[in-house]
């Protein structure tokens, strides 16, 4: 399996952009954990590349000397979040601790790391929902897994749940954000096409002091940062097509593979003759004589 090779280059999403200042994130963070947190307390230390894509989604800070927290939005569900997050601590951790730390007698104190995935996509999701590293692991392994690691997935889809989380005014980027990315969809089912969409709903939050000052500042940024995402998702949902097409492909040459198996199982057992074999198998699969001869070669 090939290791996959850090993007050198990456465009923020609209998430990011929107998210890149103490004071939301101390509110994200307060809102998610329960923990009530400062500005002050926060220090954003997300890496300079995004690691499997090109459109950064993730932002990782420290809380105070407590907590590392690593978020990343979602629109659709990734049930392979814990194994992205397990890279990224790791890459976090060796990026703060020098050298000389992993060689010390005794213990590095670390902080503490919380693992947020933001899911605002169009699925029916519970408000809350825990990921296990564990659960990719063999069910039959006959002892306990020595690593685990925990995702908590929260649905910040724009529903009563998300509203009725965000009535304080300090929650309200993330009330905001939600209905950002809700209107914008909701204007896409209906027809529309995605500029007009964006800008209609552009339109509408200004109106309405929805991310009014967030909007008039990147008012040129953020149709660019909103496709992004877009595009990431159809992107995503493009490399899965192509993963059913080669699996069906895949399945087709298995079931070729067996059909050539068992017909030169059978000559062998009426006849032993493999030019017999090397004939039919010519004739019935479209081989030249040199495929044909290896295959009797090899299942003789």
């Amino acid at each position: 399996m090939d290791n996959p090779k850090p993007k050198r280059t990456y465009k923020d999403s609209l998430f990011c952009s929107r998210f890149s200042n103490p004071e939301d994130l101390a509110a994200l963070h307060e809102m998610i954990s329960g923990i009530s947190t400062s500005p002050e307390e926060i220090t954003i230390n997300t890496l300079k590349h995004a690691l499997f894509s090109q459109v950064r989604n993730d932002i990782s800070f420290l809380s105070g000397k407590k907590f590392m927290v690593l978020t990343e939005e979602q629109s659709s569900l990734n049930q392979n979040m814990p194994l992205r997050m397990l890279i990224y601590v790791t890459l976090l951790y060796r990026n703060m601790l020098k050298k000389r730390d992993f060689f010390k007698e005794k213990i590095v104190l670390l902080p503490a790391p919380e693992f947020i995935e933001l899911y605002c996509g169009t699925k029916e999701q519970p408000p809350e929902t825990k990921i296990r590293l564990s659960e990719a692991f063999p069910g039959d392994v006959p002892f306990e897994p020595s690593l685990e690691l925990v995702v908590t997935r929260f649905n910040i889809s724009y529903n009563e749940d998300i509203k009725k989380c965000c009535r304080l005014h300090k929650y309200k980027p993330i009330r905001d954000y939600s209905f950002f990315v809700h209107d914008v969809q909701q204007r896409l089912d209906s027809g529309e096409q995605l500029g007009a969409a964006i800008a209609k709903t552009m339109e509408y939050c200004i109106s309405h002091d929805i991310m009014r000052k967030f909007l008039l500042e990147h008012e040129q940024e953020v149709p660019a940062m909103y496709s992004l995402r877009y595009d990431a998702q159809a992107a995503r949902e493009a490399a899965l097509d192509d993963g059913r097409i080669e699996g069906r492909i895949e399945g087709r040459n298995e079931e070729r593979s067996e059909g050539i198996k068992s017909l030169i199982a059978t000559i062998k057992d009426i006849s032993a003759n493999q030019s017999q074999a090397i004939d039919q198998l010519m004739k019935r699969y479209s081989l030249t004589r040199d495929q044909a001869s290896a295959a009797v070669q090899a299942n003789w």
